[in-house]
């Protein structure tokens, strides 16, 4: 099956759904042409970004978000994707290429909630040694925000933490001059907010075992408890990091041209949608005006989680834990 024919496989079966109507979301496009000033190349890499995500992502939990849950929401990508291949028709690009990622294997159902905002489990892909340290010590290494943009991670891993941009048509503005004279910007207009300094470790609201290659390690650590962990982290922190602050969400993935305005929510709290694969659940560290800050990270120690999490290795077969022996669905 072609990647065109599995898309079109996606919007039949839920072509009945109300919330489901590409020419609705194509009018609405021409009221604003949002992509209209992207360069080409940029178009063209947004809607492979969208077709490989969409592909690697969607599963019935994301089937059965509404559109209001953004990311979450199967609908909410075949909207965006509809809306990018409408400004592809108009410029006469056709045939792109897309490389379609490693098909998804299914999991027991104690690894696939019926919703996806329903965060059953914590996971989190990295080296078999660290892995059992965090299983039979409870270690948790947060690391400062600003070393992820560094040209020696990964792609996987590599970002700008401390930044995030959203561009607005310049169509859709009008600037208004000192004498009162107005003009319309020419292209789009980029705008950057800034995070202050923060310390994070990266997780996953779900295993997911093709994460594995995709951050080049060789385990997971899977958290049936997710609740229980976080009190331990919390409790942690409070014990050995006085003045700082823990917290533990889920990331927001977004669109930089979404007109819905975006800026209520904390740049660490998002990061764009090409990232939305890894279904980032982050913990965060964040230090009030008298703590002391460390130049590189931090090592908490939350003591043994076995009683409530597993580590698997690349087959999904255990080594080491109180869960099921295997979470690959036989």
């Amino acid at each position: 099956m072609t990647i065109r024919e599995k898309l079109d496989v996606i919007r039949n079966e839920l072509g009945g759904r109300p919330e489901f109507d590409p020419e609705m979301w194509k009018m609405l496009d021409l009221t604003t042409l949002k992509l209209r000033n992207v360069h080409g190349d940029k178009l063209v890499q947004r809607y492979r970004d969208i077709v490989t995500t969409l592909l690697w992502l969607r599963r019935p939990s994301m089937d059965n978000e509404p559109i209001s849950q953004s990311h979450f929401s199967t609908v909410w990508w075949l909207r965006m994707l509809a809306q990018t291949e409408a400004e592809l028709e108009r410029r006469k690009i056709t045939d792109i290429d897309v490389s379609e990622g490693a098909s998804q294997e299914r999991l027991i159902p104690d690894c696939e909630p019926e919703m996806e905002t329903d965060f059953k489990t914590w996971a989190r892909v990295s080296t078999m040694d660290r892995l059992l340290e965090t299983l039979t010590a409870g270690e948790i290494w947060f690391s400062p925000a600003e070393g992820f943009d560094d040209p020696k991670l990964n792609a996987a891993q590599r970002d700008d933490e401390l930044r995030r941009q959203r561009s607005t048509p310049g169509q859709t503005l009008k600037i208004v001059g000192s004498k009162g004279r107005s003009m319309i910007p020419i292209g789009d207009v980029t705008y950057t907010r800034q995070a202050d300094a923060y310390w994070l470790s990266s997780w996953s609201t779900g295993p997911d075992l093709r994460l594995i290659d995709e951050f080049q390690v060789d385990a997971c650590l899977v958290v049936w408890n997710p609740s229980e962990f976080d009190e331990r982290i919390n409790a942690a922190v409070e014990r050995d990091l006085p003045g700082w602050f823990y917290a533990s969400f889920p990331i927001q993935y977004v669109d930089e041209y979404d007109m819905v305005n975006t800026e209520r929510m904390s740049v660490s709290m998002t990061k764009e949608f090409r990232f939305a694969r890894q279904r980032e659940l982050r913990l965060g560290l964040l230090a009030s005006s008298g703590a002391v800050k460390p130049a590189g990270g931090f090592l908490v120690k939350a003591g043994s989680i076995e009683d409530i999490a597993s580590v698997y290795d690349r087959r999904g077969d255990k080594v080491a834990g109180s869960g099921p022996d295997c979470i690959r669905r036989s």
